[in-house]
């Protein structure tokens, strides 16, 4: 019996769940200067999301650069991605101090930037090469394999496994945000290459904003009315950016261009039938296990 493809998927983010944990232990007890240590970090990085790849396009197919939509975004898409850039950066930063505020995650005190090693190394490393290796492997194949099933389940069960496989429990919401805007992204612009561009912009934010907005949300008085702020801000960004895909579709629509992205157009039953077939699969449960037995060992390790 053949397997279906939103059913193979799982086992693609399973294995980088398994490889990426090796990494880090191999990362952790590295012993060299910091030149040194980032080439080969970058090279075991490239190593975890590119050997699943491989294996997987081996044993199941379901690699297709046009399903993957390797091809450069449209030009009417890039207001957009502009767009949907800032709300990334700006949801993301709202999220961030809202839980350090809360004392759910720590405050970042110091950051790679400061290690001394060269900037492009450090940006290549921590920002440029993770937007390339997950853009691949879950808006690329795993969100292209989930489509049958529907373009909601697909965004959906695309983000909890992003968001499982960064290991972080407090982290949680933060990834799975983002991995949502990186989705719509990629479905506006018609492009993964956006979507990396979009995400590698966000990753050198975060390098080099990390420190500031612990800063505000452990030391702002006002930080209640910054936070209203923020989120109305941002929901005015979410609207124009809706606004703003709508014109982009409508474009495609009179170009004749196909803007769906499942084989067939599917029922309201159909679509919940496939969030179930998506989310409820036994590979897809194998990777919220892998998840959860993480963030338990690490508890336990805590107390």
């Amino acid at each position: 019996m053949k397997l279906k493809p939103y059913t193979t998927a799982p086992f693609l983010a399973a294995l980088v769940y398994l490889l990426t944990l090796c990494a880090e232990r191999m990362i952790a007890s590295l012993d060299m200067d910091v030149n040194a240590y980032l080439l080969t970090a970058g090279a075991i990085q490239l190593g975890t999301y590119l050997l699943p790849l491989l294996l997987y396009g081996l044993l199941f197919g379901g690699i297709s650069p046009r399903r993957m939509r390797l091809s450069l975004p449209t030009a009417t898409s890039v207001p957009s991605q502009l767009l949907l850039a800032v709300i990334l950066l700006g949801g993301s930063a709202t999220i961030t101090m809202l839980s350090q505020r809360l004392g759910i995650t720590q405050p970042v005190e110091s950051s790679v930037t400061d290690s001394g090693a060269p900037t492009v190394l450090v940006l290549l490393v921590f920002a440029v090469l993770p937007a390339i290796c997950e853009e691949l492997v879950f808006r690329g194949v795993i969100m292209s394999a989930f489509e049958p099933c529907g373009t909601t389940p697909a965004i959906i069960g695309t983000s909890l496994l992003f968001a499982f496989a960064h290991m972080r429990f407090e982290n949680l919401p933060l990834y799975f945000f983002s991995s949502v805007v990186l989705c719509f992204t990629a479905y506006i612009s018609r492009s993964l290459f956006a979507a990396m561009a979009v995400h590698a912009f966000y990753n050198i934010a975060s390098l080099y904003l990390g420190g500031y907005l612990s800063g505000i949300a452990a030391h702002l008085e006002s930080f209640s009315l910054l936070f209203i702020v923020m989120l109305f801000v941002l929901w005015v960004l979410v609207l124009i950016a809706l606004s703003e895909g709508e014109r982009v579709y409508r474009i495609y629509a009179e170009r004749n261009l196909d803007s769906g992205y499942t084989p067939k157009k599917l029922t309201r039953a159909q679509r919940l039938k496939g969030g179930v077939s998506v989310c409820f699969s036994m590979p897809f449960l194998l990777c919220a296990l892998i998840y959860i037995a993480v963030v338990v060992l690490s508890l336990q390790d805590i107390a």
